[in-house]
């Protein structure tokens, strides 16, 4: 049981809120100049903002140009690297197959593939 000397648990008193600026609003606000990461910001409007975007991107319109077209230029060149292995290995496959063939008899070793019914009747010969 509480009596009427011993505090309260939770005390009924008002918290006081203070208000408060943030330092950022407060550091702009100043008639000095500004300091430290300040130096990188400042206070501008909307529309000089946008201006300023445009500015800046058709001072860098020719680097993005340059950049997309090495990019174009990087991509063709790996479809040809592309091309290139895809016909190197495809040149391997049918020399492989030429070999098996030319192991198995139906394939001559000078290159020309062998008529079937020639095959049919060496083999009856044989």
């Amino acid at each position: 049981m509480c009596t009427g000397d011993t505090p309260h648990s939770s005390p009924t008193t008002k918290k006081v809120h203070l208000s408060t600026t943030s330092l950022i609003r407060s550091a702009l606000e100043r008639e000095e100049g500004p300091k430290g990461i300040l130096l990188f910001f400042m206070k501008v409007t909307k529309d000089e903002h946008s201006d300023w975007i445009k500015r800046m991107f058709m001072a860098n319109a020719e680097e993005f140009e340059n950049m997309k077209w090495e990019k174009k230029r990087e991509e063709q060149i790996l479809q040809v690297k592309k091309r290139r292995n895809a016909t190197e290995r495809k040149q391997k496959q049918c020399t492989t197959t030429k070999k098996c063939e030319v192991l198995e008899g139906l394939h001559s070793p000078g290159g020309t593939k062998i008529k079937v019914s020639h095959l049919m009747f060496n083999q009856k010969v044989i």
